[in-house]
């Protein structure tokens, strides 16, 4: 997981991980704070990643802090909380192609906790 801090970054090594019904995504930090963050995966709003779609979908401010390597390796997933504005998380995939994989299970994760009746029809 990755945040702004007073003094720069803040990085929280962190899993990643899916209920066995495969309907929520959680993310728990691996270190004292054991902080997390989860979402219903039919909530998910959208995917972003700065080696796919640009640095205009992420905070600035983080952006600035920074490293040109961390930024390709970024990932912004935002969701919808009932009753409550969007909310996003921002973390680090290993290296680019982590990006990629993680972009494409989402998606695929997405579309099974949508149902048949939330599929595209393309």
């Amino acid at each position: 997981l990755v945040g702004e801090a007073s003094a720069g970054v803040r990085y929280l090594p962190a899993t990643c991980s899916v209920d066995q019904g495969r309907q929520r995504l959680q993310f728990v930090a691996s270190d004292s704070t054991k902080m997390s963050q989860h979402c219903n995966l039919v909530d998910i709003v959208d995917l972003y990643a700065v080696s796919v779609d640009g640095e205009d979908r992420f905070p600035r401010t983080l952006l600035d802090m920074m490293r040109e390597e961390e930024k390709s390796r970024l990932l912004r997933l935002r969701y919808r909380v009932p009753g409550a504005q969007a909310r996003s998380v921002c973390f680090l995939e290993a290296d680019v192609q982590g990006v990629l994989t993680m972009m494409q299970v989402l998606k695929g994760l997405c579309a099974h906790a949508a149902g048949p009746r939330r599929l595209s029809k393309r």
